[in-house]
């Protein structure tokens, strides 16, 4: 069976280097996955602000899994049971779109649209909590 997009994120975390990375790591996913429904939007934890809290770089929140670009998060939008391709998520949220719901703008690497979790939950209007992956529970 196939891993999903968060399961993935927990393995490549576990793949790090040492114990102090790996909670580093741990504590920023955690932070992605935050949501509350009916939240600000604007308090949902951009991948900006946790590359600059946990000072690991955006391409590298991207690599690990912890957060998503827009390939990600259609396979992630897929684990929801929320199928949409790539060109129905790049027209339905764009730049645009973002920055109209969170109030900033969207963070960027390369020519890559960087989300958290938290946004694409808050995006989809996603009412269901998910769940911390338990391989990584000790680290944090």
């Amino acid at each position: 069976m196939a891993l999903t997009v968060l399961e993935r994120a927990a393995k490549n975390i576990l793949r790090l280097a040492d114990d102090n990375l790996r909670r580093t790591h741990s504590r920023a996913l955690r932070e992605a996955l935050q949501v509350n429904p009916g939240d600000d939007p604007s308090s949902i934890p951009s991948a900006e602000m946790i590359s600059n809290d946990y000072n690991i770089d955006l391409e590298a929140l991207i690599v690990t899994g912890i957060c998503l670009d827009r390939f990600a998060a259609v396979e992630f939008l897929a684990d929801l049971q929320r199928e949409m391709t790539i060109d129905t998520f790049s027209k339905r949220y764009t730049a645009r779109k973002y920055r109209g719901m969170f109030r900033r703008r969207v963070p960027v690497v390369g020519n890559k649209h960087v989300y958290t979790y938290g946004e694409i939950l808050h995006l989809i209007k996603y009412e269901q909590r998910l769940t911390f992956p338990e391989l990584l529970r000790e680290f944090l």
